[in-house]
């Protein structure tokens, strides 16, 4: 194990380091100068996102009870030009899975599992202490009691045989049972000689190997030296040799983990509810056609480039190019006096295609609302208002509301509704169709939760 370096500062908090048992904080904060976040789990590195990381280095995370961080979020992170490094534990893990799209690994561990000679997860896991008590770890990993076992056999303490037999009894315990002690206990019953093992006990009270920790600290010493040398990221992060594809399951989470403001704007009941559904979304959007153009024509041109990739067998760059299509899309209510009679009439050619293309694919273009919204900077005001709205039914104790719970007639509902959003061309029931909805009925709710979110903003103000 080489020694730390000197302490390297990072000027701006631009390097993030998830740590936990495989190294003691106050160690780590004496080799490099960082963000320092307990072990990672599912979501974290999407959330981290939003502070603008340029460096995140993995050593720890969590797993088993808890959700383990995805590849698809570090593939998010290495997408947008971040840095992405792995060492000692969970971080050896995705870094030797990630390694051909660009994630770094550091260390021993990490070289094992890039080379196959290591395959199961459970070789770094751990029992550790809580966060209260730095994350101690309660139990010795595998990779450490098989360093351990290597250096005994080839320094001649235990004969190969006993090596074998050993290293068999270390993997047949159960993780958070792993220990030096544990495994002497399992020896007595494998016929290791005494001298052997008396020469084992003697080599592991003297020194425990720890491979996870060493990898660790290689990790820190390598961003360190990096940051002295004002290297740590290039000027022009490297273009990701893949395209991020942003499937159903990476929409779902993006509702699931988004960070919501929970202000719930006067509200007498607010704060955090479930996640918002996918239907309280759609509602929500829908309900004004100016709210849900654009969000509608990204989702729609998500579709549309998940459908020409998979007809040309490539993966859809869905990360790039339809927000900003979507953003240069001219609404019909726009003035087009300056345009050729020919270019208005290709452009409403183009929004009648595309009016005709959102009705005949409503389900395919509803399950990319979140990813849409995600591109047009659109996602978390969207969420808060649907929050509200949440807010709202629960303080009515209400699964759907009607024009009685707003204190209103049907008819002066509706007739709230089109000064509010625009008029009603044909009847209600045509109406809420056209908009998406699947009934008259889920119309006029949102219609009733968005009069009574508007009616309690205004009470509110002051």
């Amino acid at each position: 194990m080489s020694a730390p370096s000197p302490l390297s500062s990072v000027s701006e908090p631009s390097v993030f380091v998830f740590l936990g048992p495989s190294l003691p904080l106050a160690d780590a904060r004496r080799i490099l100068d960082a963000v320092y976040l307990p072990p990672v789990s599912m979501g974290d590195i999407y959330r981290l996102m939003a502070r603008g990381p340029r460096v995140i280095a993995i050593v720890d995370g969590l797993f088993e009870q808890t959700p383990a961080v995805w590849h698809k979020e570090i593939l998010f992170a290495l997408s947008r030009g971040v840095r992405v490094l792995g060492a000692s534990s969970m971080g050896a893990l995705r870094a030797a899975e990630l390694a051909a799209f660009g994630m770094e690994g550091v260390g021993e561990v990490f070289e094992a599992f890039h080379r196959g000679e290591l395959e199961d997860d459970d070789e770094v896991g751990v029992a550790h202490a809580s966060a209260d008590d730095g994350y101690r770890s309660l139990s010795d990993a595998m990779v450490n009691l098989r360093a351990g076992l290597r250096e005994a056999r080839d320094a001649g303490r235990i004969s190969a045989a006993s090596h074998d037999r050993l290293l068999g009894a270390a993997k047949a315990l159960f993780y958070p049972e792993r220990s030096w002690p544990r495994l002497f206990v399992a020896a007595a019953a494998l016929g290791i000689p005494d001298r052997e093992l008396a020469a084992l006990r003697a080599q592991i009270a003297q020194r425990r190997p720890d491979v996870k920790r060493g990898d660790a600290i290689r990790l820190l010493e390598r961003l360190a030296r990096d940051a002295a040398a004002d290297t740590l990221v290039p000027a022009v992060p490297p273009a990701p040799s893949f395209d991020f594809e942003p499937t159903y399951f990476w929409e779902q989470m993006i509702l699931h983990e988004a960070e919501v403001d929970h202000a719930d704007g006067g509200l007498a009941t607010g704060g955090a509810a479930g996640a918002v559904s996918a239907v309280e979304l759609q509602r929500h959007l829908r309900l004004d056609p100016a709210r849900a153009r654009d969000a509608l024509g990204t989702a729609l041109l998500l579709y549309l480039a998940d459908e020409q990739a998979g007809r040309r067998g490539i993966l859809a760059a869905a990360a790039t190019g339809p927000s900003d299509a979507a953003r240069t899309s001219v609404a019909p209510t726009a003035d087009l006096s300056s345009l050729s009679t020919d270019a208005r009439a290709d452009l409403e050619r183009e929004q009648r295609a595309v009016d005709a293309l959102l009705g005949a694919v409503p389900h395919q273009v509803n399950r990319r609302l979140p990813a849409a919204l995600a591109h047009l900077g659109r996602l978390q005001p969207t969420l808060v208002a649907v929050r509200r709205k949440q807010a709202i039914l629960r303080s009515l104790g209400l699964h759907a509301a009607g024009p009685a719970d707003a204190g209103l007639a049907l008819e002066d509902l509706l007739a709230w509704y089109q000064r509010r959003f625009g008029p009603i061309a044909d009847s209600a029931e045509a109406h809420a169709h056209d908009l998406g909805f699947s009934s008259v009925e889920e119309f006029v709710a949102e219609v009733v939760l968005e009069y009574l979110v508007e009616r309690s903003a205004g009470t509110n103000r002051m």
